[in-house]
């Protein structure tokens, strides 16, 4: 479509199109929770919609919460290709590449973006933040975006995907470009058991488990006292079986260093389920308590639009995101599962 796009003269802009006063355009389920508490205050008077980017950025909780609201939304696909209009874009931290491009497109196409400050945005902000150069108005309260609103700033009407003379096209809005840069994302070539994977959706609603960090505070604590709860170990907590004397439920590889180092330990190890990223496919093979899963490793990837960006995946048969630890694969794996209560030992740094 893109190259379409570029090479093919585009009728004017359909004047008829739906055009909104402001676009929500929420990452995460607190992102959704805190925006549509904001357009309940906007009034009557300004026109508001949602998108979804559920379908490009991975299942983050947002869609559950936008669909059971009033509010009209839209599918990235629909709003791009439907041509509609809006003045205003309202983001926050963190957010993926997928967003950054909309906020260019937008600032390129004379709109104006607000980013809605939350609690706790400021602690998973690191210094390798990627940033496009792009003008965006922080906001320090949800409450600021009305006043934001009702500036006397003369705000475009901005149309994503539009022709020149609707003011921007699509390709490109960003550097590097979007589309290259989630090349290093994922691996489409590997093999995922998404539908083996769908069976553990939910399996333990209401349940609580507790994650095994590999951390040196575990040799100060009795684990024989976890013997009867739901567990998930992880890397070479095999170490310790003899110390335990149980097997942990669940059992978690992510990083390459431990897989190449201790493969044969890890086959071998006799946990419940163990769950592997889909690269590591070819050296574990199959077994009947194995599940591969895709493992986004755009938080690593410097050429990721993603880079640095913590994400939380509610779809692990999709993909799970990685964040500098396994734990926080671990983390999505049991909210996947259903777990309502998780608690973290041996996890001995912040």
């Amino acid at each position: 479509i893109e190259r379409h796009e570029a090479a093919t003269p585009l009728v004017e802009s359909d004047d008829s199109a739906a055009g909104y006063d402001v676009l929500f355009v929420p990452q995460n389920a607190v992102q959704a929770k805190v925006m549509l508490a904001s357009a309940e205050d906007l009034g009557s008077d300004v026109s508001a919609a949602f998108l979804n980017v559920d379908r490009v950025s991975g299942a983050n909780g947002a869609a559950e919460v936008i669909d059971a609201t009033p509010w009209p939304s839209f599918s990235f696909n629909e709003w791009v290709l439907g041509r509609y209009v809006h003045r205003n874009l309202v983001a926050s931290f963190p957010r993926d590449g997928a967003v950054e491009e909309l906020i260019a497109a937008t600032v390129k196409g004379g709109g104006r973006v607000a980013e809605m400050a939350l609690d706790g945005a400021e602690v998973m902000e690191v210094s390798e933040r990627s940033t496009y150069g792009f003008a965006v108005d922080r906001l320090k309260a949800a409450g600021d975006l009305a006043p934001w609103l009702a500036d006397d700033q003369q705000t475009a009407a901005i149309t994503i995907g539009a022709s020149e003379r609707g003011a921007l096209a699509w390709s490109g809005a960003t550097d590097p470009d979007p589309d290259a840069a989630y090349e290093v994302e994922e691996y489409p070539d590997t093999t995922v058991d998404s539908e083996d994977l769908m069976r553990f959706e939910g399996i333990h609603a209401g349940q609580r488990c507790v994650i095994i960090g590999n951390g040196p505070s575990l040799n100060q604590l009795d684990l024989r006292k976890l013997a009867n709860e739901f567990t998930i170990g992880v890397n070479g907590i095999f170490y310790a079986a003899d110390d335990m004397g149980f097997d942990p439920t669940y059992y978690v590889v992510e990083d390459t260093m431990v897989m190449r180092d201790n493969v044969e330990a890890i086959k071998a190890y006799s946990a419940g389920h163990k769950f592997f990223p889909s690269i590591y496919r070819d050296q574990v093979g199959t077994a009947p308590n194995v599940s591969y899963f895709m493992m986004n490793r755009g938080f690593y990837a410097a050429t990721s639009p993603a880079f640095c960006v913590p994400r939380f995946s509610t779809d692990a048969s999709q993909r799970v995101y990685s964040g500098q630890s396994v734990t926080i694969i671990n983390l999505q794996l049991a909210y996947y599962m259903g777990f309502s209560e998780v608690i973290l030992i041996g996890m001995d740094f912040s």
